[in-house]
């Protein structure tokens, strides 16, 4: 995963394989995780927090949190 630009290492990747079995992983220094998906629809999200406060109208907020998603088709093996 990249964030600006750059490797994020320890942003969290959740994966969802086609029987619909969550694994949770964490990138590396590199920004990468690495599993064996099963053929079929995957879907993946990748979380990226940053501890920087800030108020949007009313509204204060903690930290912000940055998401990705991808959906897609593992081919069976031939």
């Amino acid at each position: 995963m990249l964030f600006q630009g750059k490797p994020v290492e320890g942003s969290e990747i959740v994966a969802l394989d086609p029987e619909g079995n969550e694994t949770t992983l964490k990138t590396d220094a590199q920004g990468r995780v690495t599993f064996a998906p099963k053929p079929g629809l995957h879907s993946i999200r990748a979380k990226w927090t940053l501890a920087k406060s800030g108020k949007e109208g009313d509204k204060e907020y903690p930290q912000l949190n940055h998401y990705s998603t991808l959906a897609l088709r593992v081919p069976a093996a031939k």
